[in-house]
């Protein structure tokens, strides 16, 4: 699994990029302070992730960059890049009319953000599969948060209507024994029977498929063993 890491501003020297580097082996794409946006999704491109992790700004600029391959996990992003300009004086124009590329997002927030609103980004990336932490700040200290979600990113990269069904905690032993699974179905094969839980109109639905009947969560669980 090849993973790139997006820097945030000021964030060059990252102390999260090496982090990523020891546990994921993950590349660290620089995104300098004059937001050198051509450059970093020229080696987006180049070196083709299957994750990239991004954080702050860099969330933004990875928006805008064409690659869209792969998983995108956006760590605190900055949805009004206008606050560098007024903040810090940095030229936006260039950047502000780059085209936004559709992407597969996993977007985590932390409620104790103390430089952005952690709702404003939760209101921008709404379509997307949104996950809050309480603590961990705009830098995103809460690492080990970081570290379940890349350790566990079919769990994650689920529709959301998977988390309001089940837990954590059981979406990961449904995975654990699944045959199959897609951003919007979980295949369950036993010796006894053929499970499948999917996604519809925004929805969970447990089918027993040699039987042809819908089940519950509970039938589904002494079913299977969980």
């Amino acid at each position: 699994m090849k993973i790139a890491y997006i820097n945030g501003f000021n964030g060059q020297n990252s102390s999260k990029a090496e982090w990523l580097k020891k546990h994921f082996n993950a590349t660290h794409i620089v995104l300098e302070n004059h937001l050198n946006i051509d450059e970093v999704c020229k080696k987006l491109k180049l070196l083709k992730p299957d994750i990239v992790i991004a954080s702050s700004t860099g969330g933004y600029i990875a928006d805008r960059c064409e690659y869209s391959e792969g998983v995108f996990v956006y760590l605190n992003p900055l949805v009004e890049i206008d606050r560098l300009k007024t903040n810090y004086g940095v030229d936006v124009g260039y950047v502000k009319s780059k085209k936004v590329y559709p992407k597969k997002r996993i977007v985590l927030l932390n409620k104790d953000d103390e430089l952005l609103d952690y709702k404003k980004a939760k209101k921008y990336y709404k379509k997307d599969n949104i996950f809050l932490f309480e603590k961990g700040g705009h830098r995103f200290k809460n690492l080990d948060d970081l570290k379940e979600v890349l350790q566990n990113i079919e769990v994650y990269l689920l529709n959301p209507p998977f988390y309001k069904a089940f837990s954590i905690k059981e979406l990961k032993e449904l995975i654990n024994k699944a045959a199959l699974v897609y951003d919007e179905m979980i295949l369950i094969s036993t010796k006894n029977g053929l499970y499948e839980i999917y996604c519809t109109d925004n929805k969970i639905k447990i089918i027993n498929l040699r039987e042809e009947k819908h089940i519950s969560k509970e039938e589904l669980f002494e079913a299977i063993k969980i």
